[in-house]
């Protein structure tokens, strides 16, 4: 059976935990080369490692997405090491402290847009020309459904993934023409270790009682809907904000 990113490279920040490792580790089970970019070197390192004693062909890199030259570098080292690139998961974010609008420090609500949304700009920016290099190619952001129905924490974390949707739709109409499609999307609450380590399972169970659904996402499930975004399934899909928050926004 032909797997779907058969011959492709894939690069995916915040590769070393979470929503990302667990898209990394789909990539490479459809065949794809995968990159894995992290501001951790441990767990990019890692998530590479399980990869390639799965018979895959991986690279850790360490790179923090809010500087322009690591991340240009990474592109660099990825096209450098298998030739090309074909599609990237921008994965890579920070949560931003809990609290409302008034009582966010300065530096924090700094520290989340660079990460956020300038670091997702910086993504797309040097992703795209490498990938016009290749012919084409397809991108997937890591937006919020949050940004649908906003909650009181959090106003700094909502604020970049609203403007992550938008840089997608920009990129989506300038570069659709050039054979790049650009899409993102909008998770709900998912269980990640970052989400593990502030609330215990019954918190997390209670959550997910919210839902229509009743439970939270697991990792791998988001992971699927992105890994589909970039393949030949997809291929009439772009510009668009794909939900994947078990009906959250309906409640």
């Amino acid at each position: 059976m032909q797997r779907r990113c058969e011959g492709k490279t894939v690069l995916v920040t915040g590769g070393g935990s979470g929503i990302g490792k667990a898209a990394a580790l789909l990539f490479a089970k459809e065949g794809a080369r995968v990159v894995i970019v992290d501001r951790n070197e441990e767990t990019a390192l890692q998530t590479a490692s399980e990869i390639a004693r799965s018979g895959g062909d991986a690279l850790g890199i360490r790179a923090d997405v809010s500087k322009s030259e690591e991340v240009s570098a990474s592109v660099d080292k990825a096209v450098e090491t298998f030739g090309s690139l074909h599609a990237s998961f921008n994965a890579a974010g920070v949560p931003g402290p809990c609290v409302p609008i008034g009582d966010i420090a300065d530096m924090d609500w700094a520290e989340t847009i660079a990460v956020n949304l300038t670091g997702t700009f910086l993504c797309m920016k040097y992703q795209i020309g490498a990938m016009l290099g290749s012919g084409g190619g397809a991108i997937v952001n890591m937006s919020s459904a949050g940004i649908l129905k906003p909650v009181w924490t959090q106003p700094d974390y909502q604020a970049t993934k609203a403007g992550i949707l938008a840089l997608t739709r920009s990129a989506a109409l300038n570069y659709g023409p050039r054979n790049i499609r650009v899409n993102a999307i909008l998770p709900g609450v998912t269980r990640t270790p970052l989400l593990e380590g502030s609330l215990d399972d019954a918190g997390i169970d209670a959550l997910g009682e919210m839902m229509p659904i009743r439970r939270v996402a697991s990792s791998q499930e988001i992971a699927a809907t992105a890994v589909w975004l970039t393949t030949s399934e997809a291929a009439y899909v772009t510009g668009t904000g794909l939900v994947a928050d078990g009906g959250m926004q309906l409640t």
